[in-house]
């Protein structure tokens, strides 16, 4: 390993609570072969079944069109985002666009653009209709029909970290490819002789046991790519604003405090070593994985101002205090650090906060579906 792409200086170290990048683990894009016979017997099940009912709407065209500035425009009326920057006013010659029209009406459009010997599937929209029938799976099934002859070889349908598109995606691979966007937060240095690219390990589409997390963290509890995510969504969700504080105790006498910590309350509001009249929250920190003994205390101030007594356990899993009672029990909610704690390359636990998937994308924006499934397995 090469120290020099290990070490990361305290700037690196103190990320951006409010962004979450992610997208930093192999991930598997989906190519679709412009073969019909071999790209039939490859796609779901589910898929073939869609395409064979939309062959049967009366009063379907597919009509493959320039790309002009009008045709963009017809377009937009259909795509999710109609001020979307990403489409171009008019296509380049070497572009391939196809509009579905049903009884006059346009329904549904898709844009190919050429990327080497494939086409990146730049564009795929239906309106409601389209949706129903699943005129959107026959235009790019017609797309495999229509370009088997053409220069390209595939069709990239794409990759997503989002669960939901790329379990679209994944209905239409015939071939896979790796990929990655970010660089890792830490990056080594590896080797790869005397291996070869097939023997890379990355995520594999398996359903999880989550029974074993349960056992350690009860039924209430939220995986994040890092510990500092669990802080920042916990600060969120209790809404505690720039003119309030936390008040942080910690298991050692000194000034000390991981900037990790302090840097992403920072971002959401102040932080003091004792509780006050401007106090919203409590955070105990079981510094090293040893206890805070007298947390019998503060909880008890706690309950009295009616504010929530928050467990970070980075360090540790399963230390006891003196009466023989875990850590991360005591308090409403408890931060775990899996890195600190197993040899995990990612991984942060919010016991006593169960916040479902489409809140985590849509108001957390912390959703990262694949290393979660990495963490359980």
């Amino acid at each position: 390993m090469k120290i020099s792409q290990y070490t990361s200086t305290i700037k690196d170290y103190e990320i951006r609570a409010n962004y979450y990048h992610g997208k930093d683990i192999v991930h598997e894009g989906c190519l679709l072969i412009l073969d019909p016979d071999s790209a039939w017997e490859k796609i779901g099940a589910n898929t073939r079944k869609n395409i064979r009912r939309a062959k049967k709407l009366t009063g379907l065209k597919i009509i493959r069109v320039k790309g002009t500035k009008i045709h963009i425009k017809a377009f937009r009326t259909i795509w999710f985002d109609p001020g979307d920057k990403t489409i171009p006013e008019m296509l380049k010659e070497n572009e391939i666009m196809y509009m579905v029209y049903l009884q006059k009406e346009l329904i549904a459009g898709m844009i190919l653009t050429p990327a080497g010997k494939n086409l990146f599937l730049h564009n795929l929209a239906g309106n409601d209709t389209a949706k129903k029938h699943n005129v959107t799976a026959l235009l790019l099934w017609n797309a495999v029909e229509d370009l088997q002859n053409s220069q390209y070889k595939y069709i990239d349908v794409g990759v997503s970290f989002r669960k939901t598109l790329y379990t679209f995606f994944s209905h239409w691979k015939t071939e896979k490819y790796p990929i990655i966007f970010n660089k890792p937060f830490i990056t080594p240095y590896i080797s790869l002789v005397p291996f070869e690219n097939k023997d890379i390990i990355v995520y594999s589409d398996q359903k999880v046991n989550t029974e074993i997390a349960r056992s350690f963290f009860g039924d209430t509890y939220t995986i994040f790519p890092r510990a500092i995510y669990c802080i920042r969504a916990l600060l969120e969700y209790l809404k505690i604003t720039k003119k309030y504080n936390i008040a942080i105790y910690k298991t050692f006498d000194n000034n000390y405090i991981s900037r990790c910590v302090t840097e992403t309350i920072k971002q959401y509001c102040n932080y003091t070593r004792k509780i006050d009249n401007k106090t919203k929250a409590v955070m105990i920190i079981h510094e090293f994985g040893y206890p805070y003994q007298d947390i019998k205390k503060i909880k008890e101030e706690c309950i009295k101002r009616k504010i929530p007594l928050i467990e970070n356990c980075a360090w540790g899993y399963g230390s006891k205090f003196e009466s023989g009672q875990e850590i991360g029990t005591v308090g409403d909610y408890a931060i775990y650090s899996l890195p600190k704690i197993i040899p995990a390359q990612y991984g942060g636990v919010l016991k006593g906060l169960n916040i479902e998937d489409e809140s985590m994308w849509n108001d957390y924006r912390l959703l990262d579906y694949y290393k979660r499934v990495i963490i359980y397995e």
